[in-house]
């Protein structure tokens, strides 16, 4: 008889395909290798992300010639690309370790606010809509448009932050990854919850991979809920009066003084 010795080793028969090209940094993600020969139990498999980082993963053969590595997302990984370290034997006992590059790209990065398209309208709620309030009070309403640079999971959260933070919970408006809210005080937002000082808007949003962001807009807001004050009347009040006829003065005319008590002054 003949004797077949073997001594290659087994090589990837495709590139590895990921079951998303892209993942979080905390995205658990499995990835299938289909190798062109039989293989031996006891492979191996690294993920090596763009920090150097080395991680183990799990393997499990699925067959023969194909093995499935997982990552539980236990770990966070470093943004960017992450390639994948295989040790695996032939059933003849020969042993091949070899890097795969770029076999997925990690997004560690949160969306970021856009700033040339933020922009913050206060308006009075009746009248003219092309006048703008320095400061909200009773009867005015807020439009707040923001857009960020990537697409998000779900919609964002807003909250007006200050001497006395509130939520902003009505998005009238979303065209891709812009976005609209308003609130009208005492429809929704309770003037009386309002308390007056300057205002900052903070926005929380989530990517598609599960990176938070939380960004504080460019641009605020004032609140002035405080009535004007009524005139002091309380104490006599002495008001100097100029008349034109006497000669008390050197320019002919004479100085008078009027008291006026608080008691004569009707509100």
């Amino acid at each position: 008889g003949r004797l077949t010795v073997d001594t290659s080793a087994p090589s990837l028969a495709v590139p590895p395909l990921a079951s998303s090209s892209i993942v979080g940094a905390s995205s658990p993600f499995s990835i299938t290798l289909n190798f062109d020969e039989e293989i031996a139990p006891g492979s191996s498999a690294d993920l090596i992300d763009s920090s150097d980082q080395m991680l183990p993963l799990a393997v499990t053969m699925l067959d023969g010639r194909t093995l499935q590595v997982e990552h539980d997302g236990a770990t966070p990984l470093a943004d960017g690309f992450a390639d994948l370290s295989i040790a695996v034997s032939a059933l003849a006992g020969n042993v091949r370790q070899f890097t795969a590059g770029s076999v997925l790209q990690v997004d560690a990065t949160g969306p970021i606010i856009l700033p040339e398209i933020t922009s913050v309208r206060l308006v009075p709620l009746a009248g003219n809509p092309q006048s703008e309030l320095r400061a909200i009070g009773a009867n005015a309403t807020v439009d707040v448009i923001f857009a960020v640079d990537e697409a998000i999971s779900g919609t964002p959260d807003m909250t007006a932050v200050g001497p006395a933070p509130f939520v902003i919970p009505t998005l009238v408006f979303s065209a891709g990854t812009t976005f609209q809210y308003r609130f009208i005080v005492d429809e929704t937002v309770d003037l009386d919850s309002l308390t007056s000082g300057q205002y900052t808007l903070r926005v929380t949003v989530t990517d598609l991979y599960g990176n938070e962001s939380i960004s504080e807009l460019l641009t605020g807001f004032a609140v002035d809920v405080i009535p004007p004050e009524a005139p002091d009347v309380s104490q006599e009040r002495i008001v100097h009066l100029r008349t034109p006829w006497g000669s008390d003065d050197s320019d002919g005319q004479s100085t008078q003084s009027l008291v006026i008590s608080a008691d004569a002054v009707q509100l």
